[in-house]
């Protein structure tokens, strides 16, 4: 779990530090710095994913790619070449690491900054932190490299070969730390990378017919285009165990999938049909949809109803205690919907382990939020565990407030206008109400 990320430099954000929590939601106006958060995060996965050992950053250039980003150039702050990208990250991996003899870490720090320099992107700092140890490599002004350690008796500045990626500790570094297990830092920088799952706000258009190989998807993909793959998958599997304390229920997706969609009011059942004379490759999706008396494919259905399984399914679908990322997964969705996936968000979480981190624009989404934390029923709905923020834009730079609760729920610090100014509109309705009344006596 990422308990904090710290961005300077990137796109909008000159500067930024947001504490995490299990469900953290970002909130803000459009091109306020959202988005770019989350971005961070893609932007690291996909460059300790890339096959590419010596590039430092990954901006991404074919439509596979996670995020596209452009060039160094065009992600700096402020389009200066001069400045550099520092991304941090803390995490708290699943148990206690071994990061030396008899030497256990329960949390590791990382930090890595990124130049431009003779037309390329180069990492000029690595840094992980574990306990009271820190171990450096820098770029120095010649372009070579030097390692250094702090909490180690004896270990002064010695040369080493670059970074790999942009976390990986040179094998050679091995030997250069003595009394830690250096490689052991990007053996957990890769394990928090692959545990991150990302769903965009632009899912994929419902299809009428679904092909599927047989193979298990890796999760629903960027638009939602593999969601039904992953249900057939699962139906084929036996069933996961979340673990949740001693407790240890066997999570069925497509019951999930079934139980949420019923819940959310969209749909009462759903099936996953193969057609006949296909040898079992192509399948329809069926859904009854709530109120009626008939089944209809999902490509018949309104589109939220599509838009809304990829959701469903990526949180069951999902290793336990995965890193998920979504946007607007309230998209095309009605006012009550939007509140119920703040319920879905908040079982789900609970129950599959997930860390997750959402971008938001509903009102309808935070408001359910707050109740849940005033009912206290669900461990996880509370101020410890859940983290609103509103993002902005000041002084020509993105900013990020969080927002302060009480034990029930209610915001301290409410930020003007913070979703359209509904108050006063709703004061200038009672006063015309008086008005026009006064008028006819």
């Amino acid at each position: 779990m990422i308990t904090s990320l710290g961005l300077k430099n990137f796109k909008g954000w000159k500067k930024a530090h947001l504490s995490l929590g299990r469900l953290t939601v970002l909130f803000g106006t459009n091109s306020s710095g959202k988005t770019s958060i989350l971005q961070s995060l893609l932007l690291l996965k996909q460059t300790a994913e890339s096959y590419d050992r010596s590039r430092a950053l990954h901006f991404g250039e074919q439509e596979k790619d996670l995020i596209e980003l452009g060039s160094f150039e065009e992600t700096v702050y402020g389009h200066s070449l001069k400045s550099e990208i520092d991304i941090e990250l803390a995490w708290q991996p699943e148990k206690p690491v071994d990061i030396g003899p008899g030497i256990q870490a329960e949390s590791i720090g990382y930090k890595g900054c990124f130049k431009s320099a003779d037309e390329q992107v180069v990492m000029t700092h690595l840094q992980y932190t574990a306990n009271d140890f820190t171990i450096e490599i820098n770029r120095e002004k010649n372009g070579t490299y030097s390692a250094l350690s702090k909490g180690l008796k004896k270990q002064g500045r010695k040369a080493i070969g670059p970074p790999e990626s942009c976390y990986g500790i040179p094998h050679k570094a091995t030997t250069y730390f003595k009394g830690l297990f250096p490689l052991e830092f990007s053996h957990q920088f890769e394990s928090l990378m692959k545990s991150i799952r990302y769903l965009g706000p632009l899912r994929q258009p419902p299809g009428r017919v679904y092909p599927w190989s047989g193979s298990r998807p890796d999760s629903v993909g960027l638009k939602g285009e593999y969601a039904v793959q992953a249900m057939l998958a699962a139906l084929k599997e036996k069933p996961t165990a979340a673990r949740r304390g001693r407790i240890m229920p066997r999570i069925k997706l497509h019951e999930e999938a079934r139980r949420w969609m019923d819940r959310l009011g969209v749909a009462d059942n759903i099936e996953l049909l193969p057609l006949d004379g296909d040898g079992g490759r192509l399948y329809e999706t069926i859904m009854r949809i709530k109120g009626t008396a008939y089944d209809a494919s999902l490509a018949d259905v309104g589109v939220g109803v599509s838009q809304v399984l990829p959701v469903i399914v990526q949180l069951y679908f999902a290793p336990y205690g995965s890193l998920l990322l979504f946007e607007q997964p309230e998209i095309h969705l009605h006012p009550s919907v939007q509140a119920a996936l703040a319920d879905l968000f908040i079982e789900a979480t609970e129950t599959m382990g997930h860390q997750v981190i959402i971008e938001s624009h509903s009102e309808h989404f935070l408001v359910r939020m707050q109740r849940r934390i005033a009912e206290a029923k669900a461990s996880i709905a509370s101020r410890a565990n859940i983290k609103l923020f509103v993002c902005s834009i000041e002084k020509e730079a993105s900013v990020a407030k969080e927002l302060e609760m009480d034990e029930y729920g209610k915001i301290q610090n409410w930020p003007k206008e913070f979703f359209g100014d509904t108050l006063s509109d709703r004061e200038a309705i009672m006063r015309e109400i008086i008005r026009r009344k006064r008028e006819r006596k």
